[in-house]
């Protein structure tokens, strides 16, 4: 169950979502190495 209160909504600009599945959809590209170019690092 969430959390009562504001959500985080539009954290990413309007941009970062295509340009993600972008380079996500280049041949040999991990998902990883998409993650660590966009957002300086993935932690799960």
């Amino acid at each position: 169950m969430g959390k009562p209160g504001p959500q985080m909504v539009d954290r990413y600009g309007v941009d970062f979502k295509p340009a993600a599945v972008k380079m996500s959809e280049s041949p040999g590209v991990l998902i990883k190495d998409v993650a660590e170019s966009l957002c300086g690092g993935f932690k799960p």
